[in-house]
Order: C-alpha cells, then structure tokens, then sequence
C-alpha cells in the first residue's frame, strides 16, 4: 500500500509536469523551428556550394590524372605501331609530368637506337657486299691456283719418273763402270802377266843363242879336226883312206851342224826382235790399261756423285711432290670454305635485306636517319628537375595539352601486328646474345644527379629525395 501511495504521488507530479511541458513546449517548439529553418536554410548553402566545390575539385583532379593517362595511352598506341616520332607534350611538374618526361626521353633513346640499327644494317650490307665481291675473287683465285697446282703436280709426276729412271740408269752405268774396272785391272795383270811371260822368253832365247854359239864354235872345232883327220888320211895312203872317208863325213856334219846353227841362231834373233817388239807393245798396252782403269774408276767414282745426286733430288721431288698435294688439298679446303663463306655471305645479306625492311616499318624523323655515329644517351638526355615538395599541392591543367608529332608531314609506314615477334625471329638468331640492359635514365633530384634504370629506380629516388609515389 505504502508502494502504491508513493506511485500515485509521482504519477500526479508527471501528470502536472507533462501539462506544464505541453503549455511551454508549443511556443518553445515554434520559436526552435524558426531557428532550424534558418539553420537548414544555411547549411542547404553550403551544402551546395560544398557539392559544387567537390565536383570541380573532382573534376579538376580527374583532368589532371585522366588526360595524362590518355595522352600517355595515345603515346603508347603509336610506339606499339611503329611511329617514334610522336612525343608527349604535357607541361606538368608534378610526377606525371616527370612521368611523361621519362616517356620521352624514352622515345628518344629508342629512335637513336633505331637509328643506329639502321645505319649499322646498311653497313652491314655494304660489308656483305664486298665480302661477297672478295669471296667471288678469291673463289676465281682459288680455282686457278688448285688448276696451277694440278699441272704442277703432273709435271712433278713425270719429273719424278723421269729422276728415278735417271737414278736407275746411273745405278745401272755405275755397276757397268764397276764391272769395267774389274775387267780392266784383270786385263793388267793379265798384261803384267804376258810382260813377265815374255821377258822369260827373252832370257830363253839369249840362253838358246849362246847354246848356238856354243854349237857353232863346236861345229867350228869338228870341221878344224875333221880337216886335220883328212890331212893325216892322205899322209896315211891306203892305209888311210877309210879314215879320211870318215873324216869327210865328220866334216860334211859339221858343217851341217854350222850352217843349221847359223839359221837357227837368225830365227833366235829374229825372235828376240820380235819379242822386244811384242814386250814394248805389251808395256804400252799396260799401261793404256793403267790409264784405262784410272778412268775407268773416275767414271765410277762421277757415277756414283751423279746417283747420290739423282737420288737426292729424286727424294727433294718426293718432298715437293708431296707438298704440293698437301697445297692442294688445302686449296681444294680452301675453296670449300670459300663457297661456305659465300653462301653464309649470300643468306647474311639475305637476313640483313629483311631486318632493313623491318627496320623500315619503324617511323623516325629524317635527320636521325643518315647518322654516322649515335650520341651518348646519358649527354643528350633533358634534366628532370625537382619541383613538387612532400605535400600535394593542387596543379593547374592546360586545356591545349595534346600529343604533337615531330614530323607530321611524314607519312607513318605500315606496321605488322606482330611486329615484336618477327623482330625477334630475325634479329634473335644472328645477333650473339647479350646482357639485357635496361634504358638507362638520368633524373636530377635535388643537386644530385641519379641514374635509374627502371621505373622503379626513378620511383625509389624521387621518394628518397621527398617526392610521393606515383
């Protein structure tokens, strides 16, 4: 009870002090209304004029970022098809702007490399050009010389048989000469023999003829005593007759016996002349034979100089001979290697006629395209300068920004579609393989001059130095 009396009291004083809210919060209600329109009123105004503010603010910021982007797109699109000599021309400071330098700079860099390419394709087949015009001479060179050497070689053929038939013959002439000495020394002793022979006779002879002398003086006695014998036969008489007969006989015998030795002692003489003759004969015979041998060993003795020196140049000949067909064969080698190189030289004009025709699809202005030498990149290259602070700062956008080609009045070449992939198929096969370096770029930050390789080293830099990302 004592609850439900309390409730009731506080029931009464809501009930009071909801009529009391009722009677004051109708005026105080009006009075905030008129307060809320003139608040809604004002905040509507800025509210719209803060609507306003964000679509130019919007619009501002998307022009600033889209148009770049499109310009850089529309950059890109030409790049892709050939035509080097558009740039981007965007004056920005901020890393658009650097971006678009970059591209640029870029560009420039790949058009002097296509140049140089260029030029270095029209070299290359004015080099191919005379390397094909010396291959053709040196071909014709090399046929006539392996034709000289085959004929040099024929003749060294028929040299060598026409030597080694030499050597034969003075070998043969040599054992001849020696078989000629060999006869003459035994034709000597043969003569020394006979000279000894007859001088043995000789002696005989003078020994026979004072034999007969001997004869002759006792044939000379006999007649001397068969005279006597007759002369006492005839003191004798008769008695002596038989004896004197005898004694005729004995003289008649002696006298015989004196003239037989008289004749036998002219033929002895006769003989001994003869002989004298035939031993002067036989002395010179010898000594023509002594002369005969002396030359004969001579002959022998040039014989064998001459063989030594046919054989000598009979194995100088092998040594030419075969030095000749080493040169020959090399020749033969030689002119393989001329037709290879010709037709390398041939397929190598061949490729750089279809890289200059490739070459010709890229779009570059008239004054890179006759350059002797290409520049340095790293001199030529525009500075980037530092311009942007760490907080972004709102940039204003030229309206007239557009993407101006170098050589307008140039008319751009037909580009393939599949231009990077029929570069490559060419290019890749003839060129030795090389270290893939990027573009290098230079970009001044600050008072310090960097060099970036990629974007993503120019990024980096530039973040360093206080730059944001872009």
């Amino acid at each position: 009870e004592a609850w439900t009396t309390q409730f009731d009291v506080v029931l009464a004083k809501l009930k009071n002090l909801h009529a009391l809210t009722l009677k004051y919060g109708a005026q105080k209600i009006v009075t905030e209304f008129d307060r809320m329109d003139t608040t809604i009123i004002i905040m509507l105004v800025i509210l719209l004029f803060s609507i306003s503010a964000g679509v130019l603010i919007t619009y501002l910021l998307s022009r600033s970022v889209s148009h770049p982007v499109n310009l850089g797109l529309a950059f890109a699109q030409k790049i892709a098809e050939g035509d080097l000599t558009e740039r981007i021309d965007l004056d920005q400071e901020d890393e658009l702007g650097l971006l678009a330098k970059s591209l640029n700079q870029a560009a420039d860099n790949l058009e002097r490399l296509i140049s140089s390419v260029n030029l270095s394709v029209n070299n290359l087949t004015m080099a191919v050009t005379d390397i094909s015009s010396g291959n053709q001479n040196l071909s014709q060179r090399t046929t006539e010389q392996a034709s000289s050497l085959e004929e040099i070689a024929s003749t060294l053929e028929e040299a060598t048989a026409t030597i080694r038939q030499t050597a034969d013959n003075t070998i043969e002439a040599n054992s001849i000469s020696d078989s000629s000495t060999k006869l003459a020394i035994n034709g000597g002793t043969i003569v020394e023999e006979t000279v000894g022979s007859i001088n043995r006779i000789s002696e005989s002879g003078k020994k026979i003829g004072e034999i007969i002398a001997v004869i002759n003086e006792i044939a000379f006695q006999t007649n001397l005593l068969a005279l006597n014998a007759a002369v006492e036969a005839a003191r004798a008489g008769d008695q002596g007759r038989g004896f004197a007969v005898v004694a005729s006989e004995v003289r008649n015998l002696a006298q015989r016996a004196g003239s037989s030795a008289k004749e036998i002692e002219a033929l002895i003489k006769d003989t001994l002349e003869n002989i004298n003759q035939g031993t002067s004969l036989v002395t010179k015979s010898g000594a023509a034979l002594n002369e005969l041998i002396t030359s004969v060993k001579e002959v022998g003795r040039i014989i064998s100089e001459v063989t030594a020196s046919t054989e000598e140049q009979r194995q100088g000949i092998d040594q030419i001979n075969t030095a000749v067909m080493d040169l020959d064969t090399m020749t033969q080698q030689n002119a393989a290697l001329v037709e290879e190189t010709a037709s390398a030289s041939e397929e190598m004009a061949a490729q750089a006629g279809e890289l200059k025709e490739l070459m010709k699809q890229f779009k570059i202005n008239d004054d890179l395209g006759g350059l002797n030498s290409v520049k340095a990149m790293k001199g030529s290259d525009p500075e980037i300068k530092k311009t942007a602070t760490t907080k972004k700062t709102e940039t204003a956008v030229k309206t007239d920004t557009k993407i101006s080609p170098k050589t307008p009045d140039k008319p751009e070449s037909t580009v393939k579609p599949d231009l990077k992939t029929t570069l490559e198929a060419k290019i890749k096969p003839q060129i030795s393989p090389v270290e893939d370096k990027p573009l290098k770029t230079e970009v001044k930050t600050g008072t310090t001059l960097v060099s970036a390789k990629s974007d993503k080293d120019i990024k980096k830099h530039l973040e360093d130095d206080g730059f944001e990302a872009f």
